[in-house]
C-alpha cells in the first residue's frame, strides 16, 4: 500500500474481526514437512523397534497439533530385484506405517492415502545396489505455523495520539462515516495515515464534511479531532499493527444548525481489559440540523 494515500480494506478487516476479539491476532502459515522411516529389512515390510521409535516423534506432533495431517504415506524399495516385487514391498511398507499411525491414536481422516513407488523415484539413486534409505516410507505432513502479530512483540508503546482530520458522513436515523487522519506513536514520534469505516445509528439528520477542530478544544478535551490516549494493561505496549483491522465503536453527541459542534469517543476492541479510547471534537460543515447522537461500529485501518 502507498504511504501517501489511505486505503480502506474493509473486507480484509472483517476477516480480522474474530482475531481482534481473541485478544491478539495471529498469522497462520501453512507448512509441509517430510519425515522418513528407513532401514526396512531386505524383502520385508515388518516394522522394527527403530522404526516405531522414528515414528513416535511424528505421532506426538500429530496428536498435539490438530491442524496437522499426513498428506500421503509414500513407500519405496531398493533398486534391485523384480519391479513387481518392489512395488508390492513399497505398498506393504507404507500400509504398515499408516496402520501404525492410526492404531497409535492419530485420527484416520488425518492420515492420507498410501503411495508406492517400488524402485522408482528413489531417495538415493544408486541403480542396481541396495540402499537402506530406499527401503523406506516417507511421511508428507501438512501443518500450520502460527506467528503472533508483531504488534505484541517487544518495542511497543502505551502512548498514542489519534488525529481524525477529515470525516465524510451521512445520517438519517441510520448513518455511516468514513474518517481519515493520522495515528502517532508518541514515544518515537512516528506517524501513520489511518482510516475508519463505520456504520450504525445516527439520530440526527445530516450530510456533512467535518473539518479539523480548533486549537482550543472543548470542555477540557484535547484540541483538534482527536487526542492522546494510553493503552490499558493488557495489552500494554503495542505497535501500529495492533490497531490495523481492529474492531471499533464510535459514540457521541452533537448540536448543529447548518454548522455546529460534536463530541465523540472512538474505542478499540480489547477483550482482556479496558478498551483504549480517544475522545475528540468535530465541527461539521454541510447540511446538518438539530441535536443528535450516534452509536456506530466498524473497522480501523493503518496504512503501512
Amino acid at each position: 500500500m502507498s504511504s501517501n494515500q489511505p486505503s480502506y480494506p474493509v473486507i480484509e478487516s472483517a476477516k480480522n474481526l474474530k482475531r481482534s476479539f481473541s485478544g491478539q491476532r495471529v498469522v497462520r502459515e501453512r507448512q509441509q514437512t517430510k519425515s522418513v522411516v528407513y532401514g526396512f529389512a531386505i524383502n520385508s515390510s515388518a516394522l522394527l523397534v527403530e522404526h516405531t521409535d522414528m515414528l513416535e516423534k511424528n505421532i506426538v506432533f500429530l496428536l498435539e497439533y490438530p491442524d496437522s495431517a499426513v498428506v500421503s504415506v509414500v513407500g519405496r524399495a531398493s533398486q534391485t530385484g523384480p519391479e513387481a516385487n518392489n512395488r508390492q514391498l513399497a505398498r506393504d511398507r507404507a500400509g504398515r506405517v499408516r496402520d501404525y499411525l492410526i492404531s497409535s491414536g492419530v485420527p484416520e481422516d488425518r492420515v492420507g492415502p498410501v503411495v508406492f513407488h517400488g524402485s522408482e523415484a528413489p531417495l538415493v539413486n544408486v541403480p542396481g545396489q541396495e540402499n537402506e534409505m530406499n527401503r523406506s516410507v516417507e511421511l508428507v505432513i501438512d501443518w500450520v505455523l502460527e506467528l503472533v502479530d508483531p504488534a505484541f512483540l517487544a518495542g511497543g508503546t502505551m502512548n498514542w495520539n489519534l488525529n481524525l482530520s477529515v470525516t465524510f458522513g451521512v445520517g438519517f436515523g441510520i448513518g455511516g462515516q468514513m474518517q481519515i487522519g493520522t495515528l502517532t506513536n508518541r514515544t518515537t514520534d512516528e506517524h501513520r495515515p489511518v482510516s475508519a469505516t463505520i456504520l450504525g445509528l445516527d439520530l440526527g439528520k445530516s450530510l456533512f464534511i467535518t473539518a479539523a477542530g480548533s486549537a482550543s478544544g472543548l470542555g477540557g478535551l484535547p484540541s483538534g479531532n482527536g487526542g492522546d490516549f494510553s493503552m490499558p494493561t493488557p495489552p500494554g505496549p503495542v505497535g501500529f499493527d495492533w490497531f490495523d483491522g481492529r474492531f471499533i465503536v464510535l459514540t457521541g453527541v452533537g448540536v448543529s444548525a447548518v454548522t455546529g459542534v460534536g463530541v465523540a469517543t472512538l474505542r478499540f476492541s480489547n477483550p482482556d481489559g479496558p478498551w483504549p479510547a480517544a475522545s475528540f471534537v468535530d465541527y461539521p460543515l454541510g447540511v446538518s440540523v438539530g441535536v443528535g447522537g450516534l452509536a456506530m461500529i466498524g473497522f480501523f485501518n493503518v496504512d503501512s
